[in-house]
């Protein structure tokens, strides 16, 4: 067969049939100006128009194609196109904005140098990670502009009842059974029921717990029905942790049972400890302090009372500093416990405990600025009527509404 020379686009080609010229058609990405792109054509080395192939058309070019860079320069959706390469070559490659590469989820794929002989061009980017819509707060950067989206501010509202305690109450008694402390012992259980009448009044969910030694002896220590059981056993809101507390050793005693005293605790709740006794501690009351704080997030605001000796002399062996620093660290009460009448002691210890119903914990955490509250239906005034502790979350009451007030806070809070 006689072969004939033809012109080509400026190119002498030998072939034994006469090809039409389009150079915009010659490549894998179908990069010319006059060209709507298009897909490899079977065994052919040429490209067939993405219209004809059935694909959509690529994005309008926005830049010059670089070659070598495995970047979609001109931003048609290829890489590298109309590049020359060695047949069974393959590189890393982007098809998505240069910006965006390794940043989030945004990842390199590979592309293949495809096609036959003088024809062989880049094939497609097959396996990059591009760009996605971003979903929010869920700690993963889906768009790549190397940052997860917070998600917008939620509403939430919660209601409470006045008078309701939104919070169990756990007070601990810890008392001195040493030798001189016979007459305050006797005190103790003769005015444990009307502290525990008392609160119950008040709606509180309480729990009682008593750290001393369980007997009819003088310096033991039975209480009587109906907060503790039938022969000084435990009752349903009383437990007693059955340990002779010395002179010095009230604050140490608390800690060797710490475990026995939070088995009747409740998760979350308010804890109180009353400690009575007519001498010093050993332990100093930083150390008691750090120790009670550790244990888990329900003493962020635990409260230590003291009923000791506030001076030294008269009735006392020694001033108890140790236990007034407690109390001074969480804002207890402080009683002289030679000058104690003890009817008057037990009501206002009952008083303080009461006022827990006053504190509303809330279940998420609002952000600052967005909390507001109203008492049946009035809007109650931050600082005036209301206050919000950020340590424990929770909304303190400090101008009461009346006796079963719905208490509605709402807030705005990140999901």
């Amino acid at each position: 067969m006689r072969s004939n020379i033809y012109a080509i686009c400026g190119v002498f080609i030998l072939t034994s049939t006469l090809l039409a010229c389009n150079a915009a058609t010659i490549g894998s990405g179908g990069g010319g100006e006059n060209s709507d792109g298009g897909a490899m054509a079977p065994d052919s080395g040429f490209i067939t128009p993405r219209s004809e192939a059935g694909l959509p058309p690529s994005p309008p070019p926005t830049g010059k194609e670089q070659c070598g860079n495995g970047l979609d320069d001109d931003g048609d959706g290829d890489v590298d196109e109309q590049c020359a390469c060695s047949l069974g070559a393959s590189q890393d490659c982007f098809p998505g904005p240069a910006a965006k590469l390794n940043v989030g989820i945004c990842k390199p794929g590979k592309q293949q140098c495809v096609g036959a002989g003088e024809f062989s061009a880049w094939g497609s980017c097959e396996g990059a990670t591009l760009p996605a819509a971003e979903i929010c707060g869920d700690g993963i950067d889906q768009d790549c502009d190397g940052k997860d989206e917070p998600c917008p501010p939620q509403g939430h509202c919660e209601t409470f009842t006045f008078g309701l305690h939104s919070r169990p109450v756990d007070i601990v008694w810890i008392i001195d059974q040493s030798g001189s402390m016979s007459t305050e012992i006797a005190m103790v259980q003769a005015n444990m029921n009307a502290f525990a009448q008392f609160i119950s009044k008040q709606k509180v969910d309480y729990h009682v717990l008593l750290l001393a030694r369980r007997g009819t002896g003088t310096y033991d220590i039975c209480l009587p029905q109906p907060l503790a059981g039938p022969g000084c056993g435990d009752g349903q809101r009383f437990r007693q942790i059955n340990d002779r507390i010395r002179s010095h050793n009230s604050l140490t005693k608390a800690q060797q049972h710490i475990v026995q005293l939070e088995a009747f605790m409740r998760p979350g709740s308010i804890r109180h400890f009353v400690v009575v006794t007519d001498d010093e501690s050993s332990l100093n009351a930083n150390s008691f302090h750090t120790f009670i704080k550790a244990r888990s997030p329900d003493y962020a605001d635990y409260v230590f009372h003291s009923i000791v000796g506030l001076t030294n002399g008269g009735c006392v062996a020694n001033d108890g500093q140790q236990y007034i620093a407690l109390s001074n660290m969480t804002q207890g009460l402080k009683f002289h416990i030679c000058n104690a009448n003890w009817a008057q002691l037990f009501n206002a210890l009952g008083q303080n405990v009461a006022t827990a119903t006053t504190k509303m914990k809330l279940s998420k955490k609002p952000l600052a600025g967005t909390i507001e509250v109203w008492f049946d239906g009035f809007k109650a005034q931050e600082g005036t009527h209301w206050k919000y502790d950020t340590v424990v979350n929770q909304i303190v009451i400090m101008k009461y509404p009346q006796a079963g007030a719905k208490v509605k806070v709402c807030y705005k809070h990140q999901p």
